[in-house]
């Protein structure tokens, strides 16, 4: 299951790349890039396709 480990009462990478956990181990995060947000998996400097919000790249997570 894919969970998302945000700040209460912070709004998603507004101070810190979003973490996403998959079956209880980080396996990536979410950061702000120019342009939008990206998902970066774990251990790489290399991030995916760049969206407009972060729901939008949690969908694209979820449905990848």
């Amino acid at each position: 299951m894919i969970q998302y480990l945000y700040q209460e009462g912070v709004p998603a990478c507004s101070k810190e790349p979003l973490k996403v956990r998959l079956d209880g181990r980080v396996c990536g995060e979410i950061r702000k890039v120019t342009g939008g947000f990206q998902y970066f998996p774990a251990g790489q400097k290399a991030g995916g396709v760049i969206y407009p919000t972060v729901d939008d790249v949690q969908r694209s997570i979820d449905h990848g």
